[in-house]
């Protein structure tokens, strides 16, 4: 739980007038209260004093201010889309845009208080957007590459590459185009004949697949796929494997022609060694089985397992293949890595599934179980509300 601002005297008032101190880092407490709520305000009011050290925001430079907002919060370049606007209308301040984490539906509207530009009226989109995409928020790219661009034209700049057979969360729609969030969690826009859409259980029986590399350019029921292109394995036997069209129709190759990913059941190996943690006590900042902090855990499993991963949370959220966001859960396994994410844009925590609904992690006074799952005995709903993204493995 790296990063997380802890209590300090310096109260609101005192970052409206850019006089705050600096806020020491610490651990959080077992439970979102009033004291945490607060701490995180004071990082939106810190940010946005940054921003504007003094004085109030001329309304016409709130555009402004909002994009030097987003820049300055939003410290992971994927899986996180955050774009507060506004408008202007005489005088009245309208705030718009979009987001997919839920905890900064109202960060926008907490920065512009700071710098006394309260806004008059608006919201920012929860996304995915399921009425523009008609209800359907899963697909699959059909190209052999497909471009991904910063924004719906064909001169934006780019942003990252779809291959052929890669998964995709849907998050919007324009005219003729997709937003997506890919499997190495970049959001962009490609063009809709590029996706496939799927349903529901078609989305999460792909995600399940073991995966492999081909390791040579290969014809695949018509289309070129490039080597380095991940393909899911329906099957595995006599030397050959079954992969998948982005249709859905099951296509033979030699076993040869690909490399396997994992192998063995390493998730529930992971979530095993994560239980042997239970009750250790929370050290912030350690990452010994005598104690430790949330992402010490999820390191110390991985070193276990031969796998070193970053120190603190919003750094290992960046590793590994995107198989779980916020709106869409039923993919998690166990051995899944989870992070969860506040209403100033921080990963602040992560834990390790044990299955889609429950999770071990570490957090005063130590290792323990939760779920993401309300009416469950052990459900949080502090955790409910911040869970983010999950990575695998």
């Amino acid at each position: 739980c790296r990063g997380l601002l802890a209590a300090s005297t310096t109260d609101l008032a005192a970052l409206k007038t850019g006089r705050g101190r600096r806020i020491a880092e610490s651990a959080p407490s077992d439970r979102f209260n009033h004291d945490y709520d607060r701490r995180v305000r004071m990082d939106i009011a810190r940010a946005a004093r940054q921003i504007l050290p003094d004085g109030d925001l001329p309304p016409e430079r709130a555009a402004w201010f909002l994009s030097a907002l987003a820049g300055a919060l939003v410290r992971l370049n994927t899986a996180l889309v955050y774009e507060p606007r506004v408008e202007i209308r005489d005088r009245a301040v309208m705030l718009s845009g979009s987001t997919t984490a839920e905890p900064m539906m109202e960060t926008a509207g907490l920065a512009l208080e700071v710098v006394e530009l309260k806004p008059s009226c608006g919201e920012m989109r929860l996304l995915p957007d399921r009425t523009r995409l008609g209800g359907r928020i899963f697909g699959v790219c059909r190209d052999t590459t497909a471009l991904g661009l910063a924004e719906p034209s064909p001169t934006a700049g780019a942003q990252t590459q779809l291959m052929w057979g890669e998964p995709v969360f849907l998050l919007d729609a324009e005219e003729g185009w997709l937003h997506v969030l890919s499997a190495d969690g970049y959001a962009a826009w490609v063009p809709e004949a590029a996706i496939q859409r799927l349903d529901e259980a078609d989305f999460d029986a792909r995600l399940a697949m073991p995966w492999a590399t081909a390791r040579e350019d290969l014809e695949l029921a018509g289309a070129r796929v490039l080597r380095g292109t991940r393909l899911a394995v329906a099957s595995r036997e006599a030397g050959r494997i079954t992969t998948l069209t982005p249709a859905g129709e099951p296509v033979g190759l030699p076993e040869s022609a690909v490399r396997f990913e994992y192998g063995g059941d390493q998730g529930s190996a992971r979530a095993a060694a994560a239980l042997d943690m239970l009750h250790v006590p929370y050290v912030f900042g350690a990452q010994s089985p005598v104690g430790l902090d949330c992402s010490g855990l999820v390191a110390n499993v991985w070193l276990r397992h031969g796998v070193h991963l970053p120190r603190d949370a919003a750094q290992q959220a960046l590793g590994g293949r995107l198989v779980a966001t916020s709106w869409h859960r039923s993919a998690i396994r166990a051995g899944d890595r989870l992070y969860f994410i506040n209403a100033a844009g921080k990963v602040f925590h992560t834990g390790i599934a044990l299955s889609a609904s429950h999770f071990v992690h570490s957090s005063p006074p130590g290792v323990k179980i939760n779920s993401l799952t309300a009416g469950d005995r052990l459900y949080a709903a502090e955790w409910d509300r911040a869970f983010f993204v999950a990575r695998r493995p």
